[in-house]
């Protein structure tokens, strides 16, 4: 027995010194013992590297990575998450939050620098306006019940940003939940209300002449007259550049888009990204425009048409009164565009690829719409002439 624990001691202090072998092999590898933040990324036997920190709780954690680089990177964003946990925390601790004071540390939290600079904007301005307003804001975030949600979302008359609020509360909150600000999921109870959206309309062939003949008098008439013969969609032209026109290959290049706040964006679908003939009458006004100055210095790239947001809906809206049309929005070119095509018998793949849309279905609804003017027009005809079917 004594010589048999004399040789499981031995054979022990082998396994070690190899152990330590293989380590110290390692160790000048430059696998040794980094420093970060005061915490130490070390090698373990199993050919990993680990960490450790202590969370907010005070318990320890172990962070891991393949490499001592994985293992650096993990740790980075463990402290850094831990961080953000304790500040929430502290704030918990020391007062409770006001839903105004809640939201406004989400977006500083969440969305700035994490979304497109006009997308917070955007999101700033009508939590401001729609909620941040409303005596809502000002309750504790813990005593807010889904009843006094529903009842903002009611009260808000405009469909989408019913809609757009909606999306940001939702997301806003079930951060609060994710937290511990609240217990309940609060959008599990409520619901929003339906909308009923608004179907855009192509111009009759009556009111596109006299649409086409107000551009002709206006300053930015050209801009929103290449819009109805090509069916860019509005952002897609004011970003479009002159090199984007090829008068050789009578083709236009579309690959970008311009934010209201004359961000430059990158289309989200491939089917956005794409090349259109460049038909005779768009020739003529982009030729129109190609040597042309314009006045807005503030604008350094050689775009086609060089107009604000601003001043994009200010001119459309003096135009439709020109040519005395109603109830028309500039997306509404482009619908006419789309109507245009079916009615001269454009094929619908044809027409979906010209318009960038990412659905066929998309493109189909025009097909519908032109197919019961058909009809109707033929059963005008039937009754006309006073035959039965």
């Amino acid at each position: 027995m004594d010589d048999l624990e004399k040789r499981i001691e031995e054979i022990t202090s082998e396994l070690r010194k190899l152990l330590l072998q293989q380590v110290s092999k390692n160790n000048d590898k430059g696998m040794d013992t980094m420093k970060y933040n005061n915490k130490s990324i070390k090698w373990r036997a199993d050919g990993r590297y680990y960490a450790r920190y202590y969370n907010q709780e005070g318990k320890q954690v172990s962070v891991y990575g393949k490499t001592q680089k994985e293992c650096l990177e993990n740790l980075k964003n463990a402290l850094k998450e831990n961080k953000l946990n304790n500040k929430i925390g502290t704030n918990q601790k020391a007062k409770p939050l006001t839903l105004e004071n809640w939201i406004k540390q989400w977006l500083s939290l969440f969305k700035l620098n994490k979304v497109r600079k006009s997308t917070y904007e955007d999101m700033e301005h009508r939590l401001k306006k729609y909620v941040l307003s409303q005596s809502i804001s000002q309750m504790y975030l813990k005593n807010i019940t889904a009843i006094e949600i529903q009842e903002l979302l009611n009260n808000i008359s405009a469909g989408r940003m019913r809609e757009h609020i909606f999306t940001y509360l939702k997301d806003c909150l079930t951060k609060a939940k994710q937290i511990g600000y609240i217990k309940l999921d609060l959008f599990t109870f409520i619901k929003l209300p339906k909308r009923e959206k608004r179907q855009g309309r192509a111009l009759t062939l009556e009111e596109e002449q006299r649409f086409k003949s107000a551009c002709n008098r206006h300053q930015y008439g050209d801009y929103f007259l290449f819009i109805l013969v090509t069916g860019l969609r509005k952002g897609e032209a004011r970003a479009l550049l002159k090199s984007d026109i090829n008068y050789t290959n009578k083709t236009i290049t579309i690959n970008k888009t311009l934010s209201k706040n004359n961000e430059i964006g990158y289309p989200k679908t491939q089917s956005s990204r794409r090349i259109i003939p460049l038909f005779d009458s768009a020739a003529e006004i982009a030729l129109r425009n190609k040597d042309k100055i314009h006045k807005d210095k503030r604008i350094t790239e050689d775009r086609l048409f060089k107009i604000g947001n601003t001043k994009c809906r200010e001119a459309f809206m003096e135009i439709l009164e020109i040519a005395n049309i109603t109830d028309f929005k500039i997306h509404d070119l482009r619908h006419t565009f789309c109507t245009r095509c079916m009615e001269s018998g454009v094929p619908a793949e044809q027409t979906m690829r010209w318009a960038g849309h990412s659905d066929i279905s998309i493109t189909q609804r025009y097909y519908i719409h032109i197919n019961k003017d058909f009809e109707n027009k033929n059963i005008a005809l039937v009754n006309k002439n006073g035959k039965g079917v």
